[in-house]
């Protein structure tokens, strides 16, 4: 799985596909978490210039393995130009300055990160 990882090694994102779908995006793909637990993250789409376009939310409890996923976000953002995966929370811990990655090029979160 290509995946869009961070520096927590316990979560992992990937093979996306992004849908328009009425008035809103479908977003599937696959995940893998490495242990069971309650997680908050969000992959946040933008565009060339770097403004969000839209954002799916995970939170809730979740266990290990590698499944799929499908999620919605408001408006259409299928045109995306780079996707940043976020995690806020991993098992009570709150994850700070997590780096991202913008198709394979890591990036650093400056605590600013919309959702």
């Amino acid at each position: 799985m290509e995946s869009l990882s961070n520096e927590e090694p316990n979560v992992q994102i990937g093979n996306l596909i992004l849908t328009w779908d009425g008035d809103r995006t479908k977003v599937t793909g696959q995940w893998q978490m490495n242990i069971d637990g309650h997680l908050g993250a969000n992959l946040s789409f933008n565009n060339d210039e770097g403004e969000q376009l839209g954002f799916v939310v995970f939170n809730g409890r979740y266990e290990k393995g590698l499944p799929t996923f499908e999620l919605m976000g408001a408006g259409d953002f299928t045109s995306y130009s780079t996707v940043k995966f976020h995690v806020g929370y991993l098992n009570g811990v709150i994850k700070k300055k997590q780096p991202e990655y913008e198709h394979g090029i890591a990036a650093v979160d400056d605590g600013n990160m919309r959702a």
